[in-house]
This record gives structure tokens, sequence and C-alpha cells, in this order.
């Protein structure tokens, strides 16, 4: 996902329960990452409680970029952010990238209910507690970083002693590392961070 600006605690969310969907926004998200899941480019689309897409947009292989103005349509609202992760089509069979410190600061910045991204083969997925994100884009962005060099340390032992290709495991470790820098930002900030194989 792409660069957006600012960031807030995410306090202020809404009585509607987070873990509890209603069939149409189960439904729009369904549809919603089987058109996208596949894309060569990113997109996101953010989907409203009755299944409404509020807002979507295109970018490039890697990001969207947004506006202050697209930012202020998808804030306050209660939303699930989906978006894809595209993959070349020689590493279609990898699990692809969990999310970036980019992907967060979105969520936080817009109070998303949720925030979701998808590959060829997975489906990534954190919720907010409900009394919001607990972290302002500025916090996430730094605490993300300093996990991100512990974990990558970790990684560089596993590249280091893989016995074959050095790339094939400078790919895999590439993945794992967004993963468990989810998983730790989510137990930190008490996210329901969820990674499912299709």
């Amino acid at each position: 996902m792409g660069k957006s600006s600012g960031g807030v605690r995410g306090g202020g969310a809404s009585k509607v329960s987070l873990d509890v969907y209603s069939p149409a926004l189960n439904s729009a998200i369904a549809d919603t990452e089987r058109q996208i899941r596949t894309r060569k480019t990113e997109k996101l689309v953010a989907i409203g409680e009755d299944g409404e897409i509020v807002f979507s947009k295109s970018g490039t292989s890697d990001r969207v970029r947004f506006t202050a103005v697209e930012i202020g349509l998808m804030s306050g609202k209660n939303l699930v952010l989906t978006h894809n992760h595209p993959l070349e089509r020689a590493n279609r069979y990898r699990i692809g990238s969990s999310f970036s410190p980019d992907d967060f600061g979105m969520a936080v910045r817009t109070n998303a209910r949720e925030v979701r991204a998808v590959t060829e083969r997975y489906t990534f997925s954190v919720k907010r507690p409900q009394s919001g994100w607990g972290v302002t884009r500025e916090e996430l962005r730094w605490k993300a970083m300093s996990i991100e060099d512990r974990v990558i340390s970790g990684l560089q032992v596993y590249i280091k002693n893989y016995k074959g290709d050095k790339n094939v495991a400078r790919g895999r470790a590439e993945e794992l590392a967004g993963h468990l820098i989810t998983k730790e930002l989510s137990k930190l900030y008490g996210w329901k961070y969820k990674r499912t194989k299709l």
C-alpha cells in the first residue's frame, strides 16, 4: 500500500463489533479479493459495513499513493481496507509478502477496522482492537524498524546456513520477515493477525 501522512492512535471506534461482519461485507471482501489477487499492479479497495465500495485506487507493482483528500474519504468510517501484493509470474507459488509499515500507517491513519493483503496463495489480515490501533503512525514506524533490525539479523543466519540456492533463501527470508514483524507488532499492540493459505 502506499504512503500517507499524519497519524492517530485510533480511538473513538464505533460500537460495531469488529469480529462480526455483515453477510454483505463478507461477500464484498471475498468478491473484491478474487478480482485483485492476481493483478500485476497493486490496488486498494476500502469496503464499508454494508459491503459498499467506499473507495478504490490502483497503483504500481509495489505501491499505491494517496492524496490527503483520498485518505479523508476513508477515515473514521470503520472500513475494511484490502489490497493485493503482486508477485512476478516466476514467483507465483511463493507465499508473497505480509504487511509493510506503509500498510499499517494507512490502517492507523484511517482507523480502519481491518487491513488485509492478498497474494495468489495467501491472505493476510490484521484487525484492530475495539479501542483502536493503540499507536500513532510515527511511533509505529519507529517500532517496526527496531523489530525489523532484529528479525533481519536472525534471518541472515538462515540465509548463511541455507544449503541450496542463496537467491531462493533470500526470497524466503524477505517474505518471512514481514510475517515475523507483523506477529510481533500484533502481540505488542493487541491486534488480531491471521495468515491463511488458500
